[in-house]
């Protein structure tokens, strides 16, 4: 088995990364990067934390965002989010 390949995907100004060739219907995951969101100061701007002090609204607003532009649906079968924070 080779190297795991990321590649860049911008929709919307939110920018994630995805598997190159993720598997037709299979599962795929991505990492959202910082860009694109609403939230400010050390929250910005693409803040997914509801436990943090960032304004809950905002990170509502982020979530949505995200969602809407990757065509993401609201069942919690179809879609996790997973926040892992990392200074790499």
């Amino acid at each position: 088995m080779g190297g795991v390949s990321l590649i860049e995907i911008n929709r919307n100004g939110v920018i994630v990364k995805s598997y190159e060739n993720a598997p037709e219907g299979g599962v795929d995951c991505f990492v959202t990067t910082k860009t694109g969101g609403y939230s400010e100061g050390c929250f910005s701007s693409m803040n997914m934390a509801v436990y943090t002090d960032d304004d809950p609204k905002r990170v509502i607003k982020n979530t949505e965002l995200l969602k809407s532009s990757y065509g993401l649906k609201s069942s919690p079968r179809s879609c996790r989010f997973m926040e892992i924070l990392s200074t790499k």
